[in-house]
């Protein structure tokens, strides 16, 4: 409660929306939307990959692209589907099967890579030159840590769902209103989780759990509202009669385009806490604070 308390909360959100507004979020979230949509399939099959050493692979991923098709369709769902299947048949050797996973978890990896550099813009944050290849290379470790912890989420949804449904077959009783409610309280939960890690870690900089997770419930609220909004304008829409085949991919693409405004806002969020509280954002060893100032530059003749 004494958390709440001192949180300005107009001028927090005013300080936020500022901030994202001055590092060009049509451009970062768009950069974001291109490489999500490649990366995708590469961190799904990475995702199946790993946990399908101790769960049924087969289920887990029919589950993965039940929870696509509620978020971005049936089409666009099943496109990445059978996109999936095409990676997967690719590996007809062990040893393309090993380069295949090299390369997908580069693939994977690239797209938190162009994240963390844009946390650490909206932080004001920039890594020093020199960095070498033993940090890039921990930099990729930590975003596969991520991506792992993602499927650990996705499967502590799934567990909830099956949960549910055996309640529903043991009590047997069925309400609708009920299932939707939990479904989307499951969604939140688990995104809010998600959104913590990754405020904590993706980035250069070091904030602290108060700021994260105030940032990372705002946040799970606002996409858990905008996933349904989304749902109804994307899924509403032509874009199948327009774009075709295409139109499948381009749903998905717009999907996170638009998460990823939410994202973001709750990135810039984060650093609005952390000045509010007065615990501002450190930084790691190997980058460093910078400040943008406005420079009057008289013309000579």
């Amino acid at each position: 409660m004494q958390m709440i308390k001192k949180i300005k909360v107009w001028q927090v959100l005013k300080t936020a929306a500022l901030n994202l507004m001055r590092n060009d979020p049509l451009r970062i979230a768009a950069a974001t939307a291109f490489f999500g949509t490649f990366a995708v399939p590469a961190i799904l099959v990475v995702i199946l990959q790993i946990f399908g050493v101790f769960l049924n692979r087969k289920k887990f991923g029919s589950n993965i692209i039940s929870k696509l098709s509620d978020m971005v369709g049936h089409n666009s769902a099943e496109e990445i589907r059978r996109i999936l299947i095409n990676l997967l048949n690719l590996a007809n050797s062990w040893l393309f099967a090993i380069l295949m996973f090299i390369f997908l978890l580069f693939v994977s990896t690239t797209l938190f890579i162009i994240i963390r550099n844009s946390i650490n813009q909206l932080w004001c944050i920039k890594l020093n030159s020199g960095s070498g290849f033993y940090f890039n290379l921990k930099q990729r470790v930590k975003a596969l840590g991520i991506i792992s912890s993602g499927g650990v989420l996705l499967f502590i949804a799934f567990v909830f769902e099956g949960l549910r449904l055996f309640l529903e077959n043991k009590l047997q009783y069925n309400i609708p209103l009920l299932n939707g409610f939990v479904n989307e309280l499951v969604f939140f939960v688990t995104t809010t989780l998600w959104f913590c890690i990754a405020f904590k870690f993706t980035g250069n900089g070091r904030p602290k759990w108060r700021s994260v997770i105030l940032a990372a419930v705002s946040t799970g609220v606002l996409l858990t509202i905008g996933k349904l909004i989304m749902r109804s304008l994307l899924l509403g829409s032509n874009i199948d009669q327009i774009y075709g085949t295409s139109g499948a991919i381009l749903l998905v693409m717009l999907f996170i385009f638009y998460s990823s405004f939410i994202f973001y806002f709750g990135v810039s969020l984060v650093d609005a806490l952390s000045e509010n509280f007065e615990e501002p954002i450190e930084t790691g060893s190997h980058a460093h604070k910078f400040k943008t100032e406005p420079v009057e530059v008289t013309a000579g003749f």
